[in-house]
């Protein structure tokens, strides 16, 4: 079993073993984690094309989102605090969704997490597309519509946040056009929550230039 682990967490960062180490204690008394924190204000000149199309989710989708991902607690409490959700159809089922606030607060239940959304953003989180789906620009629909809410609501930006070690997610955000503007540190115990907030320089989307995929 020990063997296994290391082969998981081999030539990972220092902080990503501590991190999956910390996080497999079996009281969850101690959690910790780390966001890169970034934001998108248009597409540029991108000419958004996928498979599948976007509306508004409902509580009534709950149990086609669950056929995606079983998580029907979460995503019923998800609604009932009013939050928001985009799902991707494709032949009448639905093939992926995309979270988002209104608000200017969000909690990342993980961690009992919570922080200030931006007046001129909306928040996106938890995007997830069905695997025969993915590489087929249904991600780019999704992110697409979820400017265009924000938009809509008055808003100029999108805010999210990705974990520390997810690289093809950072990738794909920075070639679509977000731009890396901060990280945070998390670390839960017991009902308590300490955070760090780190504000560092842009890095520009050409960074990320011919890597990973959406």
């Amino acid at each position: 079993m020990l063997g296994n682990w290391l082969k998981t967490v081999k030539g990972q960062s220092p902080f990503i073993v501590a991190q999956d180490l910390l996080n497999k204690l079996p009281s969850r008394f101690f959690r910790m984690g780390r966001f890169h924190v970034l934001d998108i204000q248009d597409l540029g000149s991108l000419r958004v094309r996928g498979v599948g199309s976007i509306r508004d989710g409902t509580a009534g989708d709950i149990p086609a989102l669950c056929q995606l991902q079983r998580r029907k607690r979460a995503f019923t409490q998800r609604f009932a605090a009013g939050d928001r959700c985009l799902v991707a159809e494709h032949q009448g089922e639905i093939v992926g969704y995309l979270w988002y606030t209104e608000g200017d607060r969000h909690e990342d239940s993980r961690f009992n997490y919570a922080f200030s959304v931006p007046s001129h953003s909306i928040f996106g989180y938890d995007c997830y597309i069905a695997p025969r789906y993915r590489l087929r620009g249904t991600w780019l629909l999704l992110q697409q519509r979820l400017l265009e809410k924000a938009y809509a609501l008055g808003r100029s930006h999108v805010t999210c946040h990705i974990d520390y070690g997810n690289t093809a997610s950072l990738k794909a955000h920075l070639r679509l056009g977000y731009t890396l503007i901060g990280d945070v540190i998390v670390v839960r115990v017991g009902s308590r929550c300490f955070s760090h907030v780190r504000r560092g320089p842009p890095v520009p989307a050409s960074a990320a230039a011919g890597t990973g995929s959406a």
